[in-house]
């Protein structure tokens, strides 16, 4: 399936997922379920604006930057086959200029934008759960790193999760901070960057098995919080 030009009138609202200051819905287009997820055309004052620079960790890109972030991430990690192991949802396409008027009420929320929202489109997976302890993220994020994709937010929240019909199947969500780059224009520091992704989940992955041996389980999720507070941007 894939989805570009979408029109209101293609697009039946079933339920809200979850909303902050963008929006996580499962639609219908053209029949076809999915989730839609629509980012905010405005950016919030209390963020600073960081261009592409030295520092990843540190760079929370413009709303219209997120889009385009999200977008690019998962057409790469489905050109390199990651989408197909079951890592990462698949994407159907993405839409921008999205005219909030014409989309009423749905998107009332981003009215007073001062950019037109954008929106992207991936699987519905149903009765996603939070995974707190397994080592198969490890394998996910081997396979992200390979596909040159840098998650950028490697918290609980994003990758520890699980699809009850298919308990095998761990998830990485949530692309809107990923950096991707192409194999020809590689740079050594993003190779550095995409190792040090990998030697986290790798040595949390130890960490977890020391956990399960010797301490409460919450330790675990605590390292990989707190570790390095400024790659996750806490910093």
């Amino acid at each position: 399936m894939k989805i570009t030009n979408v029109q209101p009138q293609q697009v039946a609202f079933h339920q809200e997922l979850h909303r902050n200051e963008n929006a996580v819905v499962l639609v219908s287009v053209s029949g076809f379920r999915c989730v839609m997820k629509v980012v905010s055309g405005i950016h919030p004052p209390h963020r600073a604006l960081w261009m592409d620079g030295e520092n990843p960790h540190h760079d929370y890109p413009h709303r219209a930057r997120i889009h385009q972030r999200e977008a690019t991430a998962y057409q790469k990690l489905q050109a390199c086959g990651v989408t197909q192991k079951g890592y990462v949802p698949q994407f159907y396409g993405s839409v921008q200029g999205l005219e909030p008027k014409l989309w009423r009420p749905h998107l009332d929320m981003f009215m007073d934008d001062i950019n037109l929202p954008s929106a992207i489109f991936i699987e519905y997976i149903p009765g996603l759960r939070q995974l707190h302890l397994d080592t198969r993220f490890v394998d996910a994020i081997k396979a992200v790193t390979a596909a040159l994709v840098m998650h950028n937010d490697l918290t609980a929240r994003n990758f520890f999760m699980i699809a009850p019909g298919d308990p095998e199947r761990v998830i990485l969500l949530y692309f809107d901070r990923a950096r991707t780059w192409d194999k020809d224009t590689l740079t050594a520091r993003q190779q550095e960057w995409l190792h040090e992704d990998v030697q986290i989940v790798e040595d949390l992955g130890r960490l977890l098995e020391i956990d399960v041996a010797e301490g409460p389980p919450q330790r675990f999720l605590h390292l990989l919080l707190h570790s390095n507070p400024e790659r996750h941007g806490f910093a």
